[in-house]
């Protein structure tokens, strides 16, 4: 989450349980910050595998035109 947040991404969690949200929320603290190091780290992984999803991939009959 702080990743993203220090990428100026949008965070998004799938989590469904409402006491793991609240915890996720609390990332959000000026005084904690991810090194360059820790960066470029997270940034190495996420080349190894790439993954993507888009909306047009789903289906259903409400959203046909």
């Amino acid at each position: 989450m702080k990743w993203s947040v220090q990428k100026n991404a949008i965070p998004v969690t799938t989590s469904g349980d409402i006491q793991r949200q609240k915890e996720l929320l609390e990332f959000n603290t000026p005084t904690w910050k991810l090194s360059d190091e820790e960066m470029d780290e997270i940034d190495a992984a996420g080349l190894k595998l790439q993954f993507r999803k888009f909306w047009t991939d789903i289906k259903n009959s409400e959203w046909d035109d």
